[in-house]
């Protein structure tokens, strides 16, 4: 019988195969919630990720808010709180961030 790890315990798969039943995107990313939509991606390659997920006009959009280690998770909690209070007064913070690095290189704002 083979194993393999599936939501974090131990568990076997009915039919012995090469591989156990896994999914291929729980293999190749894994996500570590620190608060209801807030969490850290871990990519295979080790690379961490702190992102937002939201919904803005009945779609679901995520945020990335900084790699770990270089954005601590304090700083990343701000940034979180920051990116729901323009939620909240009706802007898309996404598209906040996006202009935000066109006014620092100095190019057309996305409309």
């Amino acid at each position: 019988m083979r194993w393999g790890l599936l939501d974090s315990r131990m568990t076997r798969c009915r039919f012995p195969k090469p591989r156990c039943a896994i999914p291929s995107r729980a293999r190749s990313l894994t996500r570590s919630r620190v608060f209801p939509g807030f969490y850290l991606e871990v990519q295979p390659n080790g690379s961490k990720l702190w992102r937002l997920k939201y919904r803005m006009l009945g779609k679901e959009k995520k945020l990335a808010i900084g790699t770990y280690p270089e954005i601590s998770l304090s700083e990343a909690r701000r940034r979180r709180d920051k990116a729901r209070e323009q939620l909240h007064s009706g802007l898309d913070p996404s598209r906040e961030k996006v202009n935000g690095d066109r006014r620092a290189k100095g190019t057309p704002l996305a409309g």
